[in-house]
């Protein structure tokens, strides 16, 4: 079993996504996005894209062989991962347009 805590209930995909993002390596990079935001920062922003994508690659469990996945979702105690992967995604895609560097027309 992948969550020892798990009451029995099958997890919907919402469901999923709440657990996924409490976890701490996403709520830090909530942290580190708004930080990135804020300064409107192009390495944050590059760092932050990239540690958004390795979250969604190992919390997803991609890289792994699948069975235990696949056996924990036929289980019901894992969801699924798709809405957490397209609100990543969405915040990625945000965060480089927000941070890409501004136009300057030389006058």
């Amino acid at each position: 079993m992948q969550r020892p805590n798990w009451d029995g209930t099958p997890v919907t995909a919402v469901g999923e996504f709440l657990y996924l993002l409490q976890t701490p390596i996403v709520l830090l990079l909530v942290i580190a996005t708004a930080l990135a935001i804020r300064f409107r920062s192009e390495w944050g922003g590059l760092a932050v894209v990239v540690g958004w994508s390795l979250s969604t690659f190992l919390a997803t469990g991609w890289g792994s062989d699948g069975t235990t996945r696949t056996a924990a979702m036929d289980e019901g105690c894992i969801g699924n991962a798709t809405l957490f992967i397209l609100v990543a995604t969405m915040v990625c895609i945000g965060v480089v347009l927000y941070t890409a560097p501004l136009k300057r027309h030389k006058i």
